[in-house]
């Protein structure tokens, strides 16, 4: 259902953008721009130029609901996955575990603990790729556990830089695990009391903070160093990024796929990750493309008899009873018949002496314990690669 005063307001605005759009673009409506690039520079532009009909410009306060509105637009375009996350390329396991055992996030030194905390925040907050820089150390409450809840906001600063009013924070923990606190406990004692309020602080060098005692210094790290620390942990380590997109989404893509990898059900998984919906979850998800090639090779295994190792068996039958000691002399009756076994060709003899001998299985997990049979007729097998040959 339509609000009226929305839909004239609407209206309005399409109105007043398409009379400064007359004779400055090609398209003819403002929805027939087909390049989000061109869309994004005609909207910037608009609003950059846009002026009162007095010519005077319009007071910083003329559009709260305006700012609400586009700010609201773009928080929900974000939680549909429609944003950097989508082209985020993830952490693996293995790769997690490579880059915690480094020496360049062993916490020895001012930089190698700034890493080691922006690392463990990335994975266990999922961090969108700005909330690094609005973090700030008063978010960060200790609980009795000894484990941290951590407030994130996702209102931005202002312009000015002040933080103001932040609107309304998701609460997410972090456990207690002797292993990652440390490293936490150790950052905070070593911030100076009075530093800025951001969490992350510049470091001090290696040798002063050595010498010193002092690691970090008052002042904290710009949003355009922050987007850079993820890449250069990876690069750090030594870990192939070629091809791939290692960005600070990356940590949160990271950490929605190792959940999963667990077992941990979407509702549970969207409680940390702050996704409003299984919808917004997805794009984060891992394809599965590693599970749906295992499945398939089980299925493949299956209907071939898994072929190799069911081969390998029924050689070593035949030449067990090509080897046997009730060998006799065939009489003149032989007739040699040819059968298809596991894509062999295999020669049988028939004649009156009695032997046992072992059936192979098809399913190589039973082939074990199949069952001797007692028959009239001993069966000769002689496997040839020039017999089959001949024989195609």
């Amino acid at each position: 259902m339509k609000v009226k005063n929305t839909s004239n307001a609407t209206k309005n605005w399409i109105s007043n953008l398409e009379e400064f759009r007359k004779d400055k673009f090609p398209e003819e409506k403002i929805e027939h721009v087909i390049s989000i690039q061109e869309l994004n520079k005609q909207l910037a532009n608009y609003i950059a130029e846009m002026k009162q009909k007095n010519g005077n410009q319009y007071s910083a306060t003329t559009f709260p609901t305006f700012w609400k509105v586009t700010n609201g637009k773009l928080k929900f375009l974000s939680d549909l996955g429609l944003n950097d996350a989508k082209g985020a390329n993830a952490l693996s396991m293995d790769e997690i575990s490579i880059i915690l055992n480094h020496k360049t996030l062993d916490s020895t030194i001012p930089e190698r603990l700034l890493y080691r905390i922006y690392f463990y925040n990335a994975l266990l907050l999922g961090i969108r790729g700005k909330e690094h820089s609005v973090l700030l150390l008063e978010d960060f409450k200790k609980r009795e556990d000894g484990g941290f809840t951590v407030y994130i906001y996702r209102s931005k600063m202002n312009q000015r830089g002040a933080f103001g009013s932040r609107g309304k924070a998701d609460k997410i923990l972090i456990p207690y695990n002797e292993e990652i606190i440390q490293h936490y406990d150790k950052y905070i004692s070593l911030r100076p009391k009075d530093a800025d309020p951001e969490f992350y602080l510049q470091e001090m060098g290696e040798e002063d903070a050595l010498s010193s005692g002092i690691w970090f210094k008052r002042n904290h790290i710009g949003f355009n160093r922050l987007k850079s620390f993820t890449r250069t942990i990876c690069i750090s380590v030594g870990l192939n990024i070629s091809n791939r997109k290692i960005v600070p989404h990356t940590g949160r893509k990271t950490m929605v796929q190792a959940l999963e990898s667990i077992g941990k059900s979407t509702l549970n998984i969207r409680k940390q990750s702050r996704h409003k919906s299984d919808e917004s979850l997805r794009p984060y998800l891992s394809t599965g493309e590693k599970d749906q090639l295992r499945m398939m090779e089980n299925l493949a295994e299956k209907i071939t008899g898994n072929d190799n190792k069911s081969r390998k068996k029924f050689q070593e039958i035949t030449t067990n009873l090509n080897n046997s000691n009730e060998t006799s002399e065939f009489d003149n009756n032989i007739h040699p018949r040819y059968s298809e076994a596991h894509g062999l060709k295999v020669k049988i003899h028939y004649t009156r002496v009695n032997c046992t001998f072992k059936r192979a299985s098809q399913d190589n997990e039973t082939s074990e314990s199949s069952e001797s049979y007692e028959i009239t007729k001993k069966i000769q097998l002689t496997i040839s690669q020039d017999e089959t040959s001949k024989n195609n």
